[in-house]
């Protein structure tokens, strides 16, 4: 019986896949994607618990999304925002490099996209942690 290859996620590749998926998030986007809050929180409910630290950064760049659009905070460049724009349509993304259907394994593309934009984007969201009285070591 032939054994499966594992599938890695190479880091530049993923890296390159997400900058050219901010490059192509526009404004509307980001509306739409914070038009869908209840459907993200139920995806976010359905991520298995060891995932916490990933749930509270997903949460957190959902968050900061929501806060630009209403414009009650708007102290973060565009580019942060497309990255943590990407980043959660990524997330929702039923078409991932590892289908989330598969327990725990399925969410590794998305805790890799995640990781990257989070380090990325840390000093901004560091300051949005603090502007909104938040504990920024929930996140990072």
């Amino acid at each position: 019986m032939a054994r499966k290859k594992k599938q890695k996620l190479d880091p530049e590749e993923v890296k390159a896949k997400v900058e050219e998926g901010a490059r192509k998030v526009r404004p509307e986007d980001v509306e739409r994607l914070v038009g869908r809050e209840e459907e993200f929180h139920e995806k976010v409910r359905n991520v298995p618990g060891r995932l916490k630290k990933m749930v509270n950064q997903v949460r957190l760049l959902f968050e900061m999304i929501r806060a630009y659009v209403k414009k009650e905070y708007r102290e973060v460049p565009w580019g942060t925002i497309a990255l943590a724009a990407f980043a959660i349509i990524y997330f929702f993304s039923p078409v991932d490099l590892i289908p989330d259907f598969i327990p725990v394994v399925g969410y590794l593309d998305d805790a890799a996209v995640i990781a990257l934009v989070v380090k990325s984007i840390q000093e901004d969201l560091r300051k949005y942690c603090l502007a909104r009285g938040y504990d920024p070591d929930q996140y990072f």
